[in-house]
């Protein structure tokens, strides 16, 4: 369904909307896809406003309305600023690796009265809500299940960065790899299963070993040579 060109998101022939956010800045090869909570409603547009708000000082690369709709806010090898302090298999500053994805939802909700608010902000939060178990990261609480739309792009979307970047390791969640210890993001109701198994069933076509350099690093110095000019051809990082 969703591919990447020239580190842009296409749904078929058609890019997806595109916000570009002023939080960004320096070049990335992407080693992992990091998932996050938006902890906000508005059919992400919230989100999306405060992402591209340069007071935020926060970004990411995408984000996935509740309906599965998808808006871009920085190409896929620009780091944005959404990991904060982060380390994870021996690197630090998960910026600079990684693809940010904002999955547009309450996050950790309480429950008032017969209602139900999102711990972040305390608005009320409309649909269904579930209790879930304390987890190693999770505190013991209630959170809104992910759409079959938002999952379905969601995946989609991981299928085609692994084909597009064949760098990208892991698909990991900002719980994971925050150092302070105190974010919870994505919920515990992420099927972590189903990201994986797309990932690593990614099938990498087989190139000859002529050279050492990564194939994404090979795509941004072609990109960068027909950009100035030069007939660098095909950007297909060989």
């Amino acid at each position: 369904m969703y591919k990447v060109v020239r580190d842009r998101l296409h749904k078929g022939k058609t890019p997806v909307e595109y916000r570009e956010t002023p939080n960004k800045g320096g070049r990335i090869v992407p080693r992992y896809i990091v998932l996050h909570d938006t902890c906000g409603y508005g059919h992400g547009r919230g989100s999306i406003a405060w992402l591209t708000n340069p007071a935020s000082r926060a970004s990411a690369h995408l984000v996935i309305a509740e309906d599965g709709t998808i808006t871009q806010l920085a190409d896929f090898d620009v780091r944005t600023w959404h990991a904060g302090p982060s380390s994870w298999d021996g690197l630090s500053g998960l910026n600079g690796y990684s693809i940010g994805i904002e999955m547009a939802n309450p996050g950790l909700c309480y429950k008032r009265g017969r209602s139900f608010v999102r711990a972040s902000g305390g608005t009320k939060v409309t649909g269904d809500v579930v209790h879930h178990p304390k987890t190693q990261w999770h505190p013991d609480g209630y959170w809104q299940p992910y759409s079959k739309q938002q999952m379905a792009a969601l995946l989609s979307v991981i299928k085609a960065l692994g084909e597009a970047y064949p760098t990208i390791e892991e698909v990991i969640g900002h719980h994971q790899i925050d150092t302070r210890k105190w974010k919870v993001d994505p919920s515990p109701l992420m099927p972590w299963d189903e990201v994986h198994a797309v990932l690593q069933g990614v099938a990498m076509p087989v190139e000859p070993a002529v050279s050492a350099v990564p194939r994404a690093e090979v795509r941004q110095t072609q990109a960068r040579l027909n950009g100035l000019g030069y007939a660098a051809g095909d950007e297909d990082g060989k």
